[in-house]
């Protein structure tokens, strides 16, 4: 059997389907990484309305062709994790990008900051609660849509559900804001218990890292799989390119720093 999806969010539709038995469709069409990691609702699309076919194989193997991914059951999360590059492919083709970041908001002053770095585990949630708790807006968790003109599109609501991310965040959770609003500031935190380091790139500097974090979702190609062809990239040169252009502009338009501390002297900081 074949199903029709799409993924629809502020950064357009995003049409895909899934070919296989009903579990394995079933499977992947319900499968947790949706939430957690797409930004976007997962909805019935329309017949020959697709732009990547995720197949059920019994062999484990990649297909060659870039917008045909086989996995099994098993693998159904690689599986989709692949075809979500060449979902990013769409949006960065119509200048909106993915960040591995979080986005909070002071409403006193309406500053926006993302707080963003490729590393897991260095206290962006955790930052980000502890924003929550002393009265900032938590707009987004994990992953959030970046435009051209340096505007929060739109983010997750939900948490990650490991133990590590629910430990530090406790009964905190990011509220539900679909909304543009521009960011004002870059932060690549380091929540510790060290004295408050705080710098502030030069514009080189800034725009490396920008690119990196804005390449993230679409360079499919950091390693293989274990029993899997190594991954393609879905990036194309006239998308590499725009992407360039937006990180040169954006690392220009909005500062970015590296802060490294306790969580309040971090905020206290941004505030």
């Amino acid at each position: 059997m074949k199903q029709f999806y799409r993924v629809t969010s502020a950064g357009g539709e995003l049409p895909f389907s899934i070919e296989g038995s009903e579990p394995f469709v079933d499977h992947v069409a319900h499968h947790p990484f949706w939430e957690q990691y797409v930004i976007g609702s997962v909805s019935c699309g329309v017949n020959n309305d697709e732009y990547v076919q995720i197949a059920e194989s019994p062999t484990q193997v990649y297909s060659l062709d870039p917008h045909r991914i086989e996995c099994d059951a098993e693998h159904a999360y690689q599986g989709i994790k692949f075809a979500n590059h060449y979902l990013e492919q769409q949006r960065q083709a119509g200048g909106v990008y993915t960040i591995h970041g979080n986005v909070i908001t002071n409403p006193e002053s309406s500053h926006t900051t993302a707080l963003i770095g490729g590393v897991s585990g260095i206290g962006k949630s955790t930052l980000s609660a502890f924003a929550k708790q002393n009265g900032w807006q938590w707009v987004s968790d994990e992953k959030f849509l970046l435009d051209e003109r340096g505007n929060f599109v739109q983010g997750l609501a939900t948490t990650l559900q490991d133990e590590k991310t629910q430990r530090a965040i406790g009964a905190m959770a990011p509220s539900h804001h679909t909304e543009p609003r521009p960011i004002d500031t870059l932060v690549f935190p380091v929540v510790c218990d060290q004295l408050l380091e705080q710098f502030r790139y030069d514009h080189g500097k800034a725009y490396w890292h920008l690119y990196e974090e804005m390449s993230r979702n679409i360079t499919a190609s950091r390693g293989t799989l274990s029993g899997y062809m190594p991954l393609m990239s879905a990036d194309q040169p006239n998308i590499a390119w725009r992407r360039m252009h937006a990180a040169e502009t954006l690392s220009h338009r909005i500062p970015m720093y590296f802060m490294m501390g306790r969580a309040e002297d971090i905020l206290c900081s941004l505030g």
